[in-house]
Formats: structure tokens, C-alpha cells, sequence
């Protein structure tokens, strides 16, 4: 009783300050959970919190998403000035998320972990700038996610995913997008004759559709200004350059890639670069070894087809490349110095390349500066 007295008495001399000045108070709470809290303080802090931008994460499992789904209508007009939400482990429906993003007009960042049951995701709020996928799962129905969100500016997809469906007309906005998930798509087989020959022909069948996948899903954010990819995209692209698949021309100024320093990965990223002819920016970032690309990609042809090829292209706005997270000293490798003089011969402006090497842990920097041409 003490203490309830005492926070009253807290509650009632901080009530007679202006609006402003509380929610000024409010708003520098590390924790939005402390935010809705202050609620108990006084009759006029009952409310005061609902004005205060937080973030809000939920996790749910089992039959929990029902009951929080249930209550949408009556919750969300509590969380009208949200600006971050972050679902994860939920199963959506198209109502459901159309709900949750009426009820909060001013949210800027919107996360989605592990979910499932909704095929489309549209997103029409103006200020939502941020969407992160993380782990979707389809169903037989549609095994897929269809996203249109005209006003997002950055998207990012990771962890393992189905299919993820972007059309150029439905992210206009898109200037980032970081595409570091594994996906992993649906073929079909008899599993009561399921034979060794079956899995090799099934995995052959993915590897065509994975491929075709990367290509319709970077044909779509062609026009953004900067891109990422991961492992999973790099691997898919040596293996279409191997068939002569040639991608699209890009507007794209930023460009960072996760691959291995080994010959399997440097034709899929060369001939990834000849679409970048825009590129200012060039970060690749080590991750070890090309495992995928290995298993349908001969490594010595693969090799000496890098060394004989000539990528005709020049990339007349590339000042700065660097390589993060090599591991070991760059003179053990023995694709570092072919890739480096591929770089300088492109880069026709390159003003700086810098490798950035991790040895017991530490990392050390060595630049090449390469100056204008005529120094």
C-alpha cells in the first residue's frame, strides 16, 4: 500500500506538467512495455501512452495468433501511433493483415518472421518505408508470396523462404533491396516409387526452377539503386552463367555480394558486374565455399573458362571496391590476384580497393589505391 501511494503521488505531481513535456518523457523510455505502463500512474496517464510512437513485437505459437487476431478490431485503435511491428511464428490470413496495417497508419518498419497462410501481401500504408521477411512458409495451394507495396523503400528477405513474387510495378518506390534467403521450391514426385534416380532427376528439376526463379525475381528490382545477395544468389548465378544466361541491364549504384574466392563463384559475379554499368560501389563480402555450384560445375573448367574469358564491359563510375571477411593472407589465394586485375581493368575510374582480412580473429586492412589513369 506504501508503495502504490507513493507512485500516485509520483503520478499526480508529474501530471501537472504540459502534454508536451510528458510525452517528451514518455517517448525517451527504453522499452515499450515500460511506455503502457504508465498507464496505472493517474486517470490522465491512462491514455497519454496511446500518443507515444513505439515498437512492438509479438510472438506467437499455437492457437495464440487466434485469440490476437480475434481482438484486432478492439486492440489496434490502442497502437494507432505504432511505428515498428514485428510479428513472428504466426499463421496471417488476408484479412487479418489487412487489419493490422489499417489500425496503424503511422507504422515506418514492418517485420515478418517465420508465417504462414496468406499468399498476398499488400501493402498500401504511405508511411511503412521498411519490410523484412524472414522465413516464409506456402502452402499447396499457392506456395508463394505475392508482394505489392508501392510506397516500401527497402526491402529485405532472409532466412529460408518459398517463393517470394516481386513485380517492378508493385514496389516503384524500392530503392534497397537485400536478398539473403535460401529459397527452396516445390517439385512434385510419386513417393511410393521414389527412387535414387527419381532424387537425382527432382534435384536437377530444382535447380532449373531455382534458377528461373533468380532470374524473374532480379528482373523485378532491376531498377533499384542498391542491391545485396547472398550466398544462395551467387551460387544460382555461376551456375546460369555456366548455361550463357546474360542478366538484365541494372540502374543499380551499390552492389554487395556474398561469395567464396574460388573460381566456381568469379564467373557469376563478373558476369553479374556487366549488367551493373551504373555501379559506383562494390562491396563482396567472403563466406566461405561454393558447395552448390561444386556439385553441377566442373571447378577446373570453371577455372580456366575465368582466366580465357573477356567480360567486354567498363564500369565507368566505380571508384570504390572492397572485399570484407577474407580469411588467411590474400597471396594464398590463388583467384585473389586474377580477380583483382579483372577489377582494376574494368574500373577504369577505381580510385580505392581495399581488403579487409581476418587472421585469429583480427581484422587488417590493405589498400590498392589505383589512381586516375595518366599518374
Amino acid at each position: 500500500m506504501e508503495m502504490q501511494r507513493k507512485i500516485t503521488a509520483i503520478g499526480d505531481r508529474l501530471s501537472d506538467l504540459p502534454d508536451s513535456i510528458l510525452l517528451l518523457i514518455l517517448s525517451k523510455l527504453p522499452d515499450s512495455k515500460q511506455v503502457v505502463r504508465t498507464s496505472v500512474l493517474s486517470s490522465k496517464w491512462h491514455s497519454l501512452w496511446k500518443s507515444v510512437p513505439v515498437s512492438l513485437e509479438i510472438q506467437l505459437s499455437g492457437r495464440r495468433e487466434n485469440r490476437y487476431f480475434a481482438s484486432t478490431d478492439r486492440d489496434l485503435n490502442y497502437w494507432s501511433n505504432l511505428i515498428s511491428l514485428s510479428l513472428e511464428d504466426v499463421k496471417l490470413t488476408h484479412g487479418s493483415m489487412k487489419k493490422i496495417l489499417v489500425g496503424c497508419p503511422n507504422l515506418e518498419c514492418l517485420e515478418l518472421k517465420t508465417f504462414y497462410g496468406i499468399n498476398c501481401l499488400e501493402i498500401n500504408n504511405v508511411k511503412l518505408r521498411e519490410v523484412t521477411i524472414e522465413g516464409y512458409q506456402g502452402n499447396k495451394n499457392g506456395p508463394w508470396l505475392e508482394i505489392f507495396a508501392p510506397h516500401i523503400q527497402k526491402l529485405q528477405l532472409l532466412g529460408y523462404c518459398d517463393e517470394i513474387r516481386i513485380r517492378q510495378r508493385n514496389v516503384a518506390s524500392l530503392v534497397t533491396i537485400v536478398i539473403k534467403a535460401v529459397f527452396f521450391l516445390y517439385i512434385d514426385h510419386d513417393d511410393e516409387e521414389y527412387t535414387l534416380e527419381d532424387f537425382y532427376n527432382e534435384e536437377q528439376q530444382s535447380l532449373e526452377k531455382e534458377c528461373g526463379y533468380l532470374k524473374e525475381l532480379l528482373h523485378g528490382v532491376a531498377h533499384v539503386e542498391n542491391l545485396e545477395l547472398g550466398a544462395w544468389c551467387i551460387q544460382h548465378l555461376s551456375i546460369l552463367e555456366w548455361k550463357g544466361w546474360q542478366s538484365p541491364p541494372s540502374g543499380r549504384k551499390f552492389l554487395k555480394l556474398s561469395a567464396s574466392f574460388e573460381s566456381v563463384d568469379f564467373l557469376g559475379i563478373c558476369s553479374f558486374l556487366q549488367s551493373s554499368l551504373d555501379l559506383e560501389k562494390l562491396v563482396i563480402n567472403w563466406y566461405g565455399t561454393g558447395d552448390l555450384v561444386a556439385r553441377f560445375v566442373d571447378e577446373d573448367e570453371q577455372s580456366r573458362r575465368f582466366e580465357k574469358h573477356n567480360f567486354d564491359c567498363s564500369l565507368r563510375h566505380l571508384k570504390t571496391i572492397k572485399i570484407i571477411n577474407f580469411y588467411g593472407a590474400p597471396s594464398e589465394n590463388k583467384y585473389i590476384f586474377p580477380l583483382k586485375k579483372y577489377l582494376f581493368k574494368i574500373a577504369t575510374v577505381l580510385e580505392k580497393l581495399t581488403i579487409v582480412v581476418r587472421l585469429r580473429g583480427n581484422s587488417l586492412s590493405q589498400d590498392f589505391v589505383k589512381m586516375k589513369q595518366g599518374s
